[in-house]
């Protein structure tokens, strides 16, 4: 059986780039408008330190949204309903997963109030 990755055509890889390029790009828009707390009990990491905090940001979101296009890619002809709907309820789905994340606390925060 020959892997689905090898049946994807260079239109079809330009489609998934311009996908996670184009939801890249409204993620660092979005996330412009998200305030900062201004307490950060870390150190800088040598990425802030050398400001390549947005930048490496940018390449992580990028590989990460084209990673996800190709897995909508491969298990699409498992899901059932129109191209929309398959689209829609996956994403959906990774952005229930991703929100249930953000609202786990981060170590700092649950030794702080176990204090």
């Amino acid at each position: 059986m020959k892997s689905m990755l090898f049946e994807i055509n260079k239109k079809r890889w330009l489609t998934l780039f311009l996908v996670a390029l184009s939801a890249t790009i409204f993620r660092l828009i979005l996330q412009a408008f998200i305030p900062s707390s201004g307490s950060n009990p870390f150190p800088p990491s040598a990425i802030v330190k050398a400001g390549l905090l947005i930048p490496s940001f940018a390449i992580y979101a990028l590989i990460t949204y084209f990673l996800l296009a190709v897995v909508f890619v491969i298990i699409q002809g498992c899901l059932p309903g129109t191209k929309i709907k398959k689209g829609l309820m996956f994403g959906f789905l990774f952005c229930m997963m991703w929100g249930i994340y953000l609202f786990e606390p981060l170590p700092h925060v649950s030794r702080a109030h176990n204090k």
